[in-house]
């Protein structure tokens, strides 16, 4: 995942790559409250839980470089001179 993290900040897509982790870190804060205060989890079972987000963090990373939409952006406008 760091990989492909990296190679998107480093073509500009930063904003996708920021928007991405905030969304996916704030649905894992939220399932980890439910499982375990509510349902009350042992800890190996959120370990998983942990696991399996890393898994879909670096997947979301890997789809949005092998679809290749940061090819397209423009890093620096063209100025008239």
């Amino acid at each position: 995942m760091r990989s492909y993290t990296s190679a998107l900040r480093g073509a500009g897509d930063t904003r996708w790559v920021m928007w991405g982790s905030v969304v996916l870190h704030w649905l894992y804060a939220g399932a980890a409250i439910v499982l375990i205060n509510h349902l009350r989890i042992p800890p190996l079972s959120m370990w998983l839980v942990f696991i399996g987000f890393i898994l879909v963090l670096g997947a979301a990373m890997a789809g949005r470089y092998i679809r290749g939409k940061w090819m397209s952006l423009r890093l620096v406008e063209a100025t008239e001179a």
